[in-house]
């Protein structure tokens, strides 16, 4: 999971989130942005036979650099993207039916 904690609305969904994957015996890693274009290099750069997907938390910005940093991959890898919105218009959910809750 890829949390950008800089994200529009600025609320801090990591507990909600950890509380639902530990409920439900689903297995996670969080790597919260720091920087500009952590979202970016995050999946550019993560080994890929660790996980069976993403998760973007954060708002367009953050879900588009999400998929684009996997789609730069050298090794072409790919992993299904789930999206968690946390920014402040979150266009890009809102246009695949997810709503912000």
């Amino acid at each position: 999971m890829i949390i950008n904690p800089n994200s529009g609305k600025k609320i801090n969904k990591q507990g909600r989130i950890e509380e639902f994957f530990t409920k439900h015996g689903i297995p996670y890693e969080i790597h919260a942005t720091k920087q500009a274009g952590d979202s970016f290099k995050i999946p550019l750069e993560l080994d890929f036979s660790k996980y069976s997907g993403l998760v973007s938390s954060g708002g367009d910005g953050t879900l588009f650099e999400v998929m684009n940093g996997m789609l730069e991959r050298e090794d072409g890898a790919r992993l299904p993207i789930g999206i968690i919105p946390n920014g402040s218009g979150n266009a890009g959910a809102s246009g695949l039916g997810i709503r912000d809750t």
